[in-house]
């Protein structure tokens, strides 16, 4: 039971908020590389600065790049696009679920938040799967003499690159999510509680103990009589 002693205890909730903070800040990067990631348009390059994303692309070598301008490339492009928009969402609303620490238990939310880049990572993972089925299209082909998961003369992107590190990204920070929420310590209250009864069950012991002892002084004393 030493675990649930109150010295113990504070070290441990001190370390496990510690471990919580960074796991926040994480969680708050890799919203903000998700959303890097569905925005940038160089998911596949070629070298004369043409350039395709999910949702835009220039054909020609001079484009001024607008964020919320929408080109369709094809409808898998599409396709991929509103899978990585859907783990953008899940993963901002991870992050953003950080502030109910403050109205819940840590617990509920951490399993909240890790559930959130669980599905962040699918999402991603599906739109990393999809989006090379798409580069045999016809807008693909005329520039890079593509295959279906085969880039041909381009090149892939940084986003695209990203994305995949992002798959792992959101996987572990899911797993360590779940681990977090599993070792969490228990409340003051539930501590002082176990330790107080865990005091009284050793005074209880002792004094069964000294009992037992006296009897058997006490039985040794009269047959010696």
């Amino acid at each position: 039971m030493k675990h649930f002693l109150p010295s113990y205890h504070r070290h441990y909730v001190n370390r496990w908020r510690c471990i919580v903070v960074f796991w926040a800040l994480l969680a708050i990067c890799s919203a903000i590389l998700q959303f890097a990631t569905l925005v940038d348009p160089q998911w596949i390059v070629a070298e004369n600065g043409i350039y395709f994303g999910l949702y835009n692309h220039c054909a020609t070598t001079i484009c001024q790049w607008r964020i919320f301008t929408v080109k369709i490339i094809s409808n898998i492009s599409s396709i991929a696009a509103l899978f990585m928009l859907i783990a953008t969402i899940f993963s901002l609303l991870s992050a953003f679920s950080i502030i109910l620490l403050v109205l819940m238990r840590d617990r509920y939310v951490l399993l909240l938040c890790a559930w959130m880049h669980m599905l962040s990572s699918l999402m991603t993972l599906f739109a990393c799967l999809i989006y090379p089925y798409g580069w045999n299209d016809v807008k693909f082909h005329e520039v890079c003499e593509s295959e279906s998961y085969d880039a041909g003369v381009c090149e892939i992107g940084s986003a695209f690159l990203l994305a995949l590190v992002l798959v792992i990204d959101h996987f572990c920070m899911s797993m360590f999510g779940f681990v977090l929420a599993c070792k969490q310590p228990p409340s003051t209250s539930e501590v002082y509680s176990i330790s107080a009864y865990s005091t009284n069950q050793r005074k209880k012991l002792s004094r069964d103990q000294s009992h037992r002892t006296s009897l058997y002084s006490n039985g040794s004393l009269r047959l010696a009589i």
